[in-house]
């Protein structure tokens, strides 16, 4: 576990890159690659949320949900919105890569907010990547983030679900990648 402040929820944004983001940028708690023949994706949990970085062939694209505070370059940036509201996208990249997200943000009462933060702590390891963080103090438990990678040979769908537990409320989102033919 590591202590960490997750931003408030009226900070966060959800940003899309057509191009690879430096490492340097985030402070990564967890991470998993999964490589095949037409592209490799890393999954990176960082303090207020995630990044998501798909290659092929020299192409790269990121998503990233974290602070609007949060400094990262305006060049190649294809979608910059908060998480205030559930909204969904589709992007076209350079005639290779298919991109679609949805996120949402969901309120819970208390028991219903312990019982998914114990969901997400009961998922095995090899069914997603999950980081706990220390509490923050208020609550006598933290935060936890979960990110769930499903491959195929030609896309990829990746499940994420982040919770700040000072608010009850947790953000899902989803991603799919597809090669385009």
């Amino acid at each position: 576990t590591v202590l960490t402040v997750r931003p408030k929820i009226s900070e966060l944004t959800f940003r899309a890159f057509g191009r690879g983001l430096h490492p340097e940028l985030f402070e990564v708690f967890a991470s998993r690659q999964v490589s095949r023949n037409q592209y490799v994706i890393r999954a990176d949990i960082t303090s207020a949320g995630h990044v998501l970085t798909w290659k092929r062939h020299g192409r790269q694209f990121s998503e990233v949900a974290a602070s609007s505070h949060q400094p990262l370059p305006q060049g190649g940036r294809l979608l910059c919105e908060p998480i205030q509201h559930p909204n969904a996208w589709s992007i076209d990249v350079d005639e290779v890569l298919q991109y679609r997200c949805q996120f949402q943000l969901d309120p819970a009462d208390p028991v219903t907010f312990a019982m998914i933060q114990e969901e997400l702590l009961k998922s095995v390891p090899c069914e997603g990547l999950v980081f706990r963080f220390q509490s923050s103090g208020r609550l006598s438990f933290g935060a936890i983030s979960y990110v769930n990678i499903q491959s195929r040979q030609n896309s990829v769908h990746v499940r994420a679900f982040h919770t700040f537990p000072d608010a009850y409320l947790v953000m899902k989102s989803e991603s799919v990648f597809s090669v385009m033919p």
